[in-house]
């Protein structure tokens, strides 16, 4: 073999030998963060309605065309104020029916009391007469049927007269009821009814309240329901642009949990949370969606990791540590978690080193270093 080849081969050697060095001790470049202690806090987040504290339904207790609306959406009402009529035409005839019935009643209870009193006068002489045996007892049996006819009569007619008298009461009260009043002072919220459309008793007709007196009620799910407790502190965000954040309080929340469907048709458990604002915004207002955040725990002076450095292995919680340059897998205790960060309660030390966001082209036992920021 010639100087030429044998030079050529081990400078191929040497050429191959760098790179079999270069890949087994080449470090991959890596984003780091440090454990620290600091605060976190566990919350419940959903959705939440704005409603007044004090709103009333207000329905219609009469039936009838709906002949005026006195009030609209928007329009602040005192209690007592009328607001809304229906056609009371149709009930001034019955009433005007029912009072001519009463008088005919009337008239022929007197004519009814004048026979019974001339009934009994009669029977009564003629008991006078047997006692003296100036009558036998057939034409006294017939007088005390004639009386006993006659008292049978006025009884009939005075309960007709009675049934008329309920009716045409009940017929007052039916044409008092033609007209709603606002059982409080507050504004307008919502109108259902309409001029020219008959209403119906029990019909909802208008919602009032004071926009001023609000609080959040959010349908939450059972199973993070029941964390919460009264006192807890919340967060109201409004949803606006600027995204208006409003300090508030639990206040209370219902005994039970009710079903509800969910918009892809899932059927749940969901408690009602009721949440009062500790601050004022004109963004908050009655029947708006708002999200909320309910603290159910907060923890000071712990340590703490990004959510993304902690990954499932083997069906433990892991992270990889760096340790002596390599990529170092362990196994760690988390406790409460937000949106970004992990408490460690055990498997880590205040300062070391975790990848921020292990991915499968990082395995451990890998040689690594730190990415410069």
């Amino acid at each position: 073999m010639s100087k030429r080849k044998i030079w050529g081969l081990s400078l191929g050697i040497i050429f191959i030998s760098a790179v079999i060095w270069l890949a087994i001790n080449q470090s991959a470049e890596v984003d780091t963060v440090t454990v620290k202690r600091g605060n976190i806090q566990k919350y419940v987040e959903d959705i939440g309605i704005v409603k007044c504290r004090d709103a009333t339904s207000v329905s219609m207790e009469g039936t009838g065309l709906i002949q005026s609306i006195a009030a609209d959406i928007g329009q602040r009402v005192s209690k007592g104020e009328p607001l809304l009529r229906m056609d009371p035409k149709h009930l001034e005839i019955q009433i005007g029916a029912a009072e001519e019935k009463i008088r005919e009643l009337q008239a022929h209870l007197l004519v009814a009391d004048e026979a019974c009193a001339m009934a009994e006068l009669d029977y009564n002489n003629t008991q006078m007469l047997a006692d003296s045996g100036a009558v036998n007892n057939w034409e006294m049996l017939q007088k005390k049927a004639i009386l006993m006819n006659s008292q049978s009569s006025r009884t009939v007619c005075e309960a007709q007269l009675k049934q008329a008298q309920f009716n045409r009461d009940s017929l007052l009260q039916s044409f008092e009821k033609q007209v709603v009043f606002s059982p409080i002072s507050g504004v307008v919220l919502e109108r259902t009814a309409e001029v020219n459309t008959i209403g119906v008793a029990g019909t909802v007709a208008f919602a009032i309240g004071n926009p001023d007196n609000i609080e959040i009620e959010a349908d939450i799910l059972a199973d993070n329901a029941v964390s919460i407790k009264p006192g807890d502190e919340a967060q109201i965000i409004v949803r606006a642009e600027d995204r208006q954040t409003i300090g508030g309080q639990v206040t209370k929340i219902a005994p039970s949990a009710k079903n509800v469907v969910s918009s892809l048709g899932v059927n749940q458990k969901r408690v009602s949370v009721t949440i009062e604002p500790l601050g004022r915004s004109e963004l908050l207002k009655p029947g708006y969606e708002v999200d909320i955040k309910v603290i159910v725990q907060t923890k000071s002076n712990v340590l703490l990791v990004p959510v993304q450095a902690v990954f499932d292995y083997q069906g433990e919680s892991c992270v990889l540590v760096i340790e002596a340059g390599k990529a170092t897998l362990r196994p760690i205790r988390q406790g409460i978690k937000d949106p970004s960060f992990v408490e460690i309660l055990d498997g880590l030390e205040e300062g070391e080193l975790v990848l921020a966001e292990p991915d499968s082209s990082i395995k451990a036992g890998v040689k690594v270093k730190p990415r410069k920021s």
